[in-house]
């Protein structure tokens, strides 16, 4: 294409509206390129467009290209945008710089005034900050040089310069700390966009195997260092049964992983058109994306992406509606949720990838469970016209933004998202304490957590005070003060205006919902921390059973700590369709740590140290059955007579006069000890040889899992997702049946040292992998994004 500038637009009109706006993009990207850059900047024009506005994409013409419409078929996209392509040489140093001037100097000769100033390439933005046109910049990773940081402290200056989007948290985290005036600025924002994908027209016809007996394990993208190719070459000769394909790549690229290759069952198809690609993952049943601890994007393996990448594929295979199995690195686990929409292995561990595709294969119910939910996600978050949306909302001090309009921002960008919970007390009790580490654990620049206690608001509600966290109480004394506190509640949501009230427990699910509901807020997300309804009080049951029935009407969502819990909920009348389970998360403790009272526990129950010391702890109350404990441990003394017992909860003292008599009856005075309710359980929990739960009702026990934290085996009744949540990492054994549970306590006392440490560091790593705080507080905050971003489409 000779001369200066090679021009070449090919767009159709959209009508134009008031609501229209005009949109120069400046690519950094050839066209084509087999780079998923230039996949996501012809996405983001077609999504721009549709969305009712007129773009003009300014961009270099790739090696292969014939002409235009060629460009809309390669990526498949609409016809419904211009495309202006800018010749320029392909010098190192000063290649970018000289597009983008011309691509400036081509947007002049256009008969096209934006309204908005967009673009990948640095040089292009400074260059077209001629007027007081709004300038928004997108950054796919931190500044690989001095010159480069250089340029984008030039762009950030400019009072054109408005808005800086970026695909993860880490990437916004890292401009905020080397550009701290864009954290404090009120005329520019930080958005975290992440990347997206189109929702497939149609459904999905599959054809047939090309290997009718083999499971198709399916990876799509670069063959760079990093991307994982490495781990799936080691799969692959692991697990000969399964078949691998392989799109994308050169030839010599191929070329080098087929000599790597010792296996046959490694297909590579090499690059396909993007239009081909969800094709391509649809003939798969299982996706991978074994992304390293250091990604880069280039032969050479120079740089490394994998803190600021928001991967394109993923967001393909999520519209493919095929499980996926990933990498657990941190700017994966912003999208994918370890169980939930995906499986997350530790990248290097080529036994668990293997253990994890079996799983799958195994499991169809499983896949399918887990591609849906990916599938929803997709949807309700991650497509192009959603992310388009959000890229043009209003930035602060915006030229474009109406006179006289308020700006309210993102709520990821210019605003943190307020979530209100409410809840009845801060005392030490299960929710409680989830509660006090959901807010601990969450992300403190994207959240701001308030508290509402019903009652007084307890032992807990100091250490929240001390972190930051504002606390209201609305000192209830009984039930029938709530008429009195419900006035005030509806103030104060007033008031404090939340973008999400989450309620905790039936009380505060009835009283903050309704409260909730005339105050007019929106969205409401009710709790379900309540196991069942074994032996429990009238009040219980009537409380439950009416908060089912405003369930029908006022929360958006429902959250359950259990399977089992939802199931027992559903049965008095919760909605199903509303209800998400995230089960209770527990945060790491350090290994091999003592306490001072750990040694004072030993002295002031005068047990030696070589005499075993079991523990149950948890409230005086039927549903903890301590009598089936007691029970099993007068089984358990006839063979192992040196054992001890600790108890501890609320109501567990010497004045309990049912609980003593009925050691007292069993011939365990002295035997076992009760200590009342204390705050510091691990330091208890440190002494033990393990902890028995004796429940026939839970939902999801949390001293079962603090305990498994520490490293501390345990035996559990089979009751709500306790076993679940132990795997096999302890004992199982039938609720209410003492001669069980006895057993199961028998069986603990008769390992090993060495084999009880062993089955605690299983414990412990379970903990880390699938119930770790900061992978619950995740989940938590995926909801409360959902639930706002709902709330702003209606």
């Amino acid at each position: 294409m000779p001369g200066l500038i090679a021009g070449i637009t090919c767009w159709s009109v959209l009508a134009k509206t008031s609501e229209n706006m005009k949109i120069a993009y400046f690519s950094s990207s050839s066209l084509p390129s087999q780079s998923a850059n230039s996949v996501q900047v012809l996405k983001m024009c077609e999504a721009f467009a549709e969305n009712g506005h007129q773009v003009e994409l300014f961009a270099r013409p790739g090696a292969d290209l014939t002409d235009v419409e060629q460009l809309f078929d390669h990526y498949g996209c609409k016809p419904v945008f211009g495309i202006n392509l800018v010749s320029a040489p392909a010098w190192q140093a000063i290649g970018g710089m000289l597009f983008g001037w011309r691509a400036v100097a081509r947007l002049a000769q256009l008969n096209f005034k934006p309204d908005l100033i967009y673009g990948r390439n640095i040089y292009a933005l400074i260059a077209a900050a001629r007027d007081n046109t709004d300038i928004y910049f997108e950054a796919h990773a931190a500044p690989y040089s001095a010159g480069r940081r250089y340029l984008e402290r030039m762009l950030f200056a400019l009072p054109q310069f408005k808005r800086l989007i970026v695909i993860n948290h880490a990437l916004r985290d890292y401009y905020l700390k080397a550009h701290p005036q864009l954290a404090h600025s009120r005329k520019v924002s930080v958005l975290v966009a992440h990347d997206g994908a189109s929702v497939p027209a149609g459904g999905y016809n599959r054809t047939q195997n090309a290997s009718e007996n083999k499971t198709i394990i399916g990876y799509a993208g670069g063959l760079y260092p990093g991307k994982g190719m490495e781990r799936i070459i080691e799969i692959a000769a692991k697990m000969p049964d399964f078949e691998f394909r392989i799109a994308g790549g050169s030839p010599d690229e191929i070329s080098y992983w087929v000599k790597r290759s010792q296996s046959d069952n490694v297909v590579f198809s090499g690059h396909l058109r993007h239009a081909e690609i969800a094709a391509f993952l649809e003939e798969c049943d299982i996706l991978l994306a074994p992304y390293q601890a250091r990604v880069t994007t280039n032969p050479q393996g120079i740089g490394n992406i994998s803190p600021w990448m928001s991967p394109l594929k993923i967001f393909e295979y999520m519209a493919s509606r095929r499980p996926i199995i990933a990498s657990r690195l941190p700017a994966l686990e912003e999208i994918l949720v370890h169980q939930q929409n995906a499986l997350l292995v530790k990248p290097d561990r080529t036994d668990e990838w293997c253990l994890a595709i079996k799983s799958l294969a195994d499991s169809r119910n499983l896949g399918k469970k887990l591609a849906e939910m990916a599938y929803s996600d997709l949807v309700a978050q991650y497509t192009w016209s959603a992310r388009a949306r959000l890229l043009l909302a209003p930035a602060p001090g915006s030229t474009s933004q109406k006179s006289g309009e308020s700006f309210q921002g993102n709520s990821e960008v210019c605003e943190k998202i307020k979530c209100l919970h409410v809840i009845g007390d801060l005392a030490a009790g299960g929710a409680e304490k989830m509660l006090c580490r959901l807010i601990n654990a969450s992300d403190k620049n994207r959240f701001l957590h308030q508290v509402v206690t019903l009652m007084p608001p307890g032992e807990l509600a100091a250490d929240l005070a001390h972190s930051g966290i504002e606390i209201f109480s609305l000192n209830m004394n009984r039930l029938a003060s709530a008429l009195c506190a419900l006035p005030r509640l509806i103030a104060l949501i007033r008031r404090q205006k939340p973008d999400v009230i989450h309620t905790w427990m039936y009380y505060s699910d009835i009283i903050g919902g309704l409260a909730a509901r005339a105050a007019r807020a929106t969205p409401v997300i009710f709790s379900i921390r309540h196991g069942g309804f074994v032996n429990d009080p009238w009040k219980t049951i009537l409380s439950a059973r009416l908060t089912a029935a405003i369930a029908q009407f006022i929360p958006t969502r429902i959250v359950a700590c259990s399977s089992a819990a939802a199931e027992a909920h559903c049965r008095i009348g919760y909605p199903s369709e509303r209800i998400s389970i995230i089960p209770n998360g527990f945060d790491p403790v350090e290994e091999n740590t003592t306490t001072e009272f750990a040694v004072e526990l030993h002295q002031q129950l005068n047990i030696r140290d070589d005499q075993p010391l079991i523990g149950l702890i948890g409230r005086y109350h039927p549903a903890k059955d301590h009598e089936n404990f007691i029970g099993a441990a007068a089984t358990v003394a006839r063979s192992f007579p040196e054992a001890h017992y600790v108890l501890c909860g609320k109501g567990i003292t010497s004045a309990n006069k049912r609980l003593a008599t009925a050691i007292e009856r069993a011939g365990l005075t002295g035997k076992i000890h009760l200590l009342g309710q204390l705050s510091d359980i691990a330091a208890i929990m440190k002494n033990l040889r393990f902890l028995v739960s004796s429940s026939i009702s839970e939902a999801f026990p949390n001293v079962v899992g603090e305990a498994m934290s520490i490293g501390i085996p345990c035996v559990v009744t089979d009751v709500g997702d306790s076993a679940k949540l132990l795997g096999d990492t302890g004992i199982v054994v039938p609720a209410g049946n003492s001669a069980a549970l006895a057993e199961g306590i028998i069986s603990m006392l008769k390992m090993s040292r060495q084999e009880l440490a062993a089955t605690g560091a299983r414990a412990r790593a379970r903990i880390e992998k699938n119930f770790s705080m900061a992978t619950v507080a995740k989940q938590y905050e995926k909801l409360y994004l959902e639930v706002t971003n709902e709330r702003q489409r209606k």
